[in-house]
């Protein structure tokens, strides 16, 4: 309501923000450092409270755009989301029971250059196959700062509010993430069903500009980690080569007094 903007694009954005979170938050949440396990967590509750909540919600609030009777829930895409994090994470824990050592050097050697390249291929492939939707925003100025609004007051009102429980740093910005990733498929399905043509494929537009817009502060967060990281090991490197230089002194100087 803050921003005129039409109301297929206006039912999508209540879509995407209804959503629960996306597979995408817990490979940010690994690379920036995050708690892991809260991130599956939390993503595992907010699709299981989709089942009941993503109805209730667009039932209350859809009524400003459509006839409620018409909204259509994918029910079997967030159950198979509940798959794609259950399966993985049972698996994961027999392997950590089974072969503890082995299970660490996994963690290790594929976890993490696996979800950048992930990450990497999502969001260049993505914002190729896509680049043709987005050229198509330049009638309507308004949909970015509104689509970007949604996932970048989310980062920042829930890290404000973690920070104030006083919680850690990497929950600080696992709850920041769980909060501001929202499933995109899930919300495309929900427009492409519930609104009748062309006004769905209108909305389903949306959903899309959300997911171009969300990337950039969680990359602008893992450029500031990586840059301290790098600034620390210097200093860590640096220091450890005065102690050595000074541990090196002392046995030169304990010989000539021997002498």
């Amino acid at each position: 309501m803050l921003m005129p903007i039409k109301s297929e694009f206006g039912f999508g954005l209540l879509t995407i923000g209804c959503c629960p979170g996306g597979g995408g938050s817990n490979i940010w949440t690994l690379l920036l450092h995050g708690d892991l396990n809260l991130s599956m967590t939390m993503t595992f509750i907010s699709s299981v409270a989709a089942l009941g909540m993503m109805p209730l919600m667009l039932f209350i609030y859809g009524r400003f755009f459509l006839d409620t009777k018409r909204i259509v829930i994918p029910y079997s895409q967030i159950a198979s989301q509940l798959c794609y994090i259950v399966v993985p994470v049972v698996i994961g824990m027999l392997i950590k029971w089974k072969w503890p050592t082995f299970a660490k050097r996994l963690v290790k050697a594929l976890l993490r250059p696996t979800a950048f390249a992930f990450l990497f291929i999502i969001i260049g492939f993505g914002g190729y196959v896509n680049w043709p939707i987005y050229a198509l925003l330049g009638p309507y100025p308004l949909l970015f700062p509104a689509a970007a609004a949604l996932p970048w007051t989310g980062f920042l009102l829930s890290a404000l509010l973690a920070f104030i429980c006083r919680r850690s740093r990497a929950e600080i910005l696992t709850i920041a993430i769980e909060t501001g990733v929202q499933n995109i498929g899930i919300a495309i399905l929900v427009l492409l069903y519930s609104m009748p043509q062309p006004e769905g494929d209108i909305g389903a537009i949306m959903p899309l500009v959300v997911s171009f817009s969300t990337p950039f502060p969680l990359l602008l967060v893992y450029v500031a980690i990586a840059i301290k990281e790098r600034r620390c090991s210097k200093c860590c490197w640096k220091k450890k080569s005065e102690e050595s230089m000074s541990e090196a002194v002392e046995d030169l100087e304990y010989y000539e007094e021997s002498k």
